[in-house]
């Protein structure tokens, strides 16, 4: 019950915001389509909630956040970076930072694209952070 009630309040926090008003970067853009199809095609249970700079993503909880930045984007992933650590090396975990720019989450872990390379493993760890929060 308290994970729907969280659901229903992310939908509600998300009304009045677009993914049309976020700004990305041109090259920033393609890596951004790619993450959303990812996410979207997860599950029937997946929905994506603009914020005012940033989209999430959700299942029964939060699992991504995707921050748009100056020349590529910040994801941000409800697991911790010990479970994400064997896909990638630069996996950081969010509590060390007093706050993250833009994002509307806390906890997980950051990872940052700035290049086809990181997001194609950016893929791997959104994947596994579904597969995580499943659980």
């Amino acid at each position: 019950m308290l994970l729907q009630l969280d659901r229903e309040e992310a939908i509600a926090r998300s009304a009045g915001h677009s993914l049309e008003a976020l700004k990305w970067s041109a090259g920033a853009a393609p890596w951004f389509e790619s993450l959303r199809s990812v996410a979207l095609s997860l599950g029937d249970d997946v929905i994506e909630l603009p914020r005012g700079r940033s989209v999430v993503y959700h299942s029964s909880q939060w699992f991504m956040e995707i921050l748009p930045r100056a020349r590529g984007c910040t994801v941000r992933l409800a697991a911790e970076p010990e479970d994400l650590s064997d896909i990638a090396a630069n996996v950081q975990d969010a509590t060390a930072w007093l706050f993250v720019l833009n994002s509307t989450v806390n906890g997980g872990s950051l990872f940052t694209v700035n290049s086809q390379a990181e997001c194609d493993l950016a893929i791997q760890l959104v994947r596994r952070t579904y597969e995580i929060v499943r659980l």
